[in-house]
């Protein structure tokens, strides 16, 4: 009987883990409260700078930056990640991908350390937006 209650257990077990390591979907209701649009071309400035850069999200907020590790995937992934010198050594990761129609997509993310926020960039109707939101939605990216 204790054989077949371990059984039963470590099939229990296993089943909980199996269903719980499944990959969870990207959250849809990520609040859009305070976006700063910013455009394609300053993304794309970002990606010719060779060491400090600076990238102006609104009139009044600017994210100024060394370039700590510019990584390339073939020719058609770029990856940069960024400490900020304004923003309390924050990091700031901005990827460029170049899809096989030519068009350019970037995705991003921008981090603190000891902060419990963030910003991720988004893009919707054509347009990209940084948006402030919880780290545990760019955690999941």
């Amino acid at each position: 009987m204790n054989t077949l209650k371990t059984i039963f257990c470590g099939w229990s077990l296993l089943s909980v883990l199996l269903l719980s390591a499944q990959e969870k979907s990207f959250p849809q209701n990520i609040p859009f409260n305070t976006k700063m649009e910013v455009s394609s071309e300053s993304l794309e400035k970002l990606f010719h700078s060779t060491s400090v850069c600076t990238l102006q999200l609104t009139p009044s907020l600017s994210v100024t930056g060394t370039i700590q590790n510019r990584m390339e995937k073939g020719l058609s992934v770029t990856t940069l990640l960024i400490k900020t010198e304004n923003m309390q050594g924050a990091m700031l990761s901005l990827s460029r991908s170049i899809r096989q129609d030519g068009s350019i997509q970037y995705t991003g993310h921008l981090l603190k350390l000891h902060d419990a926020g963030g910003m991720l960039l988004v893009v919707k109707d054509k347009h990209y937006y940084f948006i402030r939101t919880e780290q545990k939605f760019l955690v999941a990216e």
